[in-house]
């Protein structure tokens, strides 16, 4: 029997999270996290498998847009103290919105994994997000509705805006001349590092627990001597010496990566540079620079690792 093409199920989507709608770049995949457990008998070896754990984890990458909202919603752990739950007292769904006219709802949803960001011309600002989802709070694991539902609704979003999908120039800002205002190859990376622990309840993750955050910049600078490359290196440093904290380093600054009005920012704080290359050969002398954040505190209580904002 010959399938008619109408019954083939495609199409797009865009993900609404936290009241924020999110059209991504490419095609996006959420896959069913089913472990199972192996029930085995010294007879007969493995005779089935037991449930162990369930969610679901969805990773896009947006098309780029980035609006004032997005920015708490995908990037909430600046100021974040461990032990804090990443998926709150309340549930958050996850809306998947197809053109098509469905309306699929994934329970309890957070994000797990910040986007990585690139400040250059040569690629849009957000990179893969990774978010999951843990079902309903306080329902049967075997509950109509627990794990996710579909409804049919007509897409009607109207946010989407090209204007937003933008490839910009920037410079970076750390510390002292040359360093103040620098250019780059092809940009900024930005990658951000989340640690995290699964919260169970009868096996099964009913949350995770924030753990930690790091965050580094890397970027190939232009113009840099190899005796400014040493002197930002801080190897002439009083302090510098086994065992030192990368923050009593003279230069130990925060890093601020900016374009102008009407563009994104970003300022990483307490940076001093972790690894570095100088190349002897026809590439530019200085090559990749990866620069190491701090945490800062103020009387004592903790300050946010990164502020992303708009200029």
């Amino acid at each position: 029997m010959s399938t008619p093409r109408a019954s083939v199920v495609r199409g797009p989507a865009i993900i609404q999270y936290k009241g924020q709608s999110l059209y991504t770049k490419q095609d996006f995949v959420i896959t069913p996290l089913l472990k199972l457990g192996p029930v085995a008998s010294s007879m007969f070896g493995t005779v089935t498998h037991s449930v162990d754990d369930f969610m679901w984890q969805l990773q896009f990458v947006t098309d780029g847009q980035l609006v004032a909202g997005h920015i708490p919603v995908l990037w909430p752990y600046a100021g974040t103290y461990p032990g804090t739950s990443m998926f709150g007292a309340a549930d958050s769904d996850v809306v998947i919105h197809t053109k098509g006219g469905q309306l699929i709802t994934f329970k309890a949803g957070a994000v797990t994994q910040m986007p990585p960001l690139f400040f250059g011309p040569a690629e849009t600002v957000i990179g893969a997000c990774t978010m999951i989802c843990v079902g309903k709070l306080a329902s049967a694991y075997n509950a109509t509705g627990k794990w996710m539902e579909i409804a049919s609704s007509a897409f009607a979003d109207t946010s989407f805006d090209k204007s937003l999908i933008r490839k910009m120039q920037y410079t970076g800002a750390w510390g002292t001349t040359p360093w103040d205002a620098f250019e780059t190859d092809i940009g900024f990376k930005v990658a951000f590092q989340v640690s995290s622990t699964p919260d169970k309840v009868q096996g099964v993750t009913n949350d995770y627990i924030f753990d930690d955050l790091t965050a580094t910049i890397s970027a190939l600078p232009v113009a840099i001597s190899e005796t400014q490359l040493m002197a930002a290196m801080s190897l002439d440093d009083a302090n510098w010496q086994p065992g030192a904290a990368i923050d009593t380093l003279t230069e130990n600054n925060d890093f601020v990566i900016s374009g102008g009005a009407g563009k994104p920012s970003l300022t990483l704080t307490g940076c001093s540079i972790s690894s570095s290359s100088m190349v002897f050969g026809r590439a530019k002398r200085i090559g990749e620079v990866t620069w190491q954040s701090t945490r800062t505190f103020a009387t004592g209580a903790l300050t946010n690792l990164f502020t992303l904002a708009w200029s």
